[in-house]
């Protein structure tokens, strides 16, 4: 019986991740990307709001993920509204 760290050592690596090779992306999304850079301090809502009034396709998972890509986070937290405030 062979434990499972050689068992893992011992595999070849799965062709699918030898030979993928991310295709980068497309010049509409670049494009958007710029749009977002600018309005960065919006929500994905309201972006995506802008976005379609001013003639592009987006929508709100499409806005987060280029937001994301972008490496683009916001410095403040997120409020944790899970939880009830301290002192009740």
């Amino acid at each position: 019986m062979v434990g499972t760290t050689r068992a893992c050592r011992s595999s070849a690596p799965v062709a699918s991740a030898v030979h993928h090779r991310p295709a980068g992306e497309i010049a509409g999304n670049l494009g958007l990307m710029a749009l977002i850079d600018r309005r960065f301090g919006d929500t994905a809502l309201l972006m995506t709001w802008h976005l379609t009034k001013d003639g592009h396709a987006g929508n709100p998972k499409r806005v987060r993920r280029l937001t994301r890509l972008m490496s683009r986070v916001p410095v403040c937290r997120r409020p944790n509204i899970s939880r009830p405030p301290k002192g009740r």
